[in-house]
């Protein structure tokens, strides 16, 4: 019973840091995609550069 909870134990504390890391890219690709969408350049407020075509 022990090396059943070792083992469980061994692999999700393997697999976090890969949750960690894909939570990263998800982050960075949504920020870029609102960037494109709404044209924003670095350094820029989107609330107040916001240009309705």
């Amino acid at each position: 019973m022990c090396s059943r909870v070792r083992l469980g134990k061994r692999i999700t504390g393997a697999a976090g840091p890969f949750f960690v890391a894909f939570a990263v890219i998800l982050i960075s690709l949504g920020t870029v995609c609102f960037c494109q969408l709404f044209r924003v350049s670095p350094g820029e407020n989107p609330l107040t550069s916001f240009q309705s075509t």
